[in-house]
């Protein structure tokens, strides 16, 4: 007689623990901007990862850092220029359009100087206190026996 050796049950396995996905904070996550990192695992996500792409590459410790492009502030200098003397800084801007505005009140100014081949024999005289007064309006002060201004945009700071 052949007795068979009765199989037990098999034994209960654990139930799978679900996976504890790391979870980055939401305020955080509001302010990471997602072109700062690049993946280069090329991994995809889990299918049971609650996260989006965004969170997982917060939170990713193999992706690369981007390094942030370099932003040049500019300034934009009106120059007095006298031509046998060279530049002068009159004043800077921090936009194109504020010292054109500024370069056209000096060049409007400019064109009113008295000139003493215009005054009558009798006005001679006074042109020094003329030209004295129209010094004192200019708009670059200290600055009106310039031949010309112009403007000039260099990179402020260093680098």
């Amino acid at each position: 007689m052949v007795v068979k050796a009765r199989k037990g049950k098999p034994a209960s396995s654990a139930p799978e623990s679900p996976i504890e996905w790391t979870r980055a904070d939401p305020a955080a996550l509001k302010l990471f901007d997602p072109a700062s990192k690049t993946c280069t695992m090329n991994c995809g996500p889990h299918g049971l990862d609650p996260r989006s792409r965004e969170e997982r590459l917060f939170l990713c410790d193999d992706c690369t850092i981007n390094e942030p492009k370099a932003i040049r502030t500019m300034i934009h200098l009106v120059m007095a220029v006298v031509d046998y003397e060279g530049r002068d800084p009159v004043r800077a801007f921090t936009t194109p359009e504020e010292a054109e505005v500024y370069l056209a009140v000096v060049q409007a100014h400019q064109r009113t100087r008295p000139s003493v081949l215009t005054l009558a024999d009798d006005e001679v005289d006074d042109w020094e206190s003329l030209l004295r007064e129209w010094e004192d309006k200019h708009p670059a002060p200290g600055h009106g026996s310039a031949n010309r201004f112009e403007i000039e945009t260099i990179p402020l700071g260093f680098e």
